[in-house]
């Protein structure tokens, strides 16, 4: 392959990158499909929404005892996420 050629997946990431909307849907999309792997279906299905805005993950969940002990562990969510994140990393954690 020559130096000026790229892989296709190189490409694709590029694409998005450059399409703010696209970006923004698919990162929020990929944060979904993570936090359900991370956390499990239990905890996925209590999650009504997940967003990433500004390095903030944005989490409303509709459970009040899990809403409680998601908040005592807001440092350990924010290692497990940006442990699987290969773009931008989360400062912090809001749960609503």
């Amino acid at each position: 392959m020559k130096s000026n050629q790229k892989k296709l997946s190189e490409s694709l990431l590029d694409f998005i990158k450059s399409n703010d909307k696209l970006s923004h849907t698919m990162q929020n999309f990929s944060i979904r499909e993570l936090w359900k792997e991370t956390f499990g279906d239990t905890v996925n299905n209590y999650t009504e929404s997940i967003k990433m805005q500004n390095q903030v993950l944005i989490i409303k969940i509709n459970s009040a005892p899990l809403k409680q002990e998601l908040n005592f562990s807001k440092d350990q969510i924010v290692e497990k996420i940006n442990a699987s994140l290969p773009y931008k990393k989360i400062n912090s954690v809001v749960i609503y």
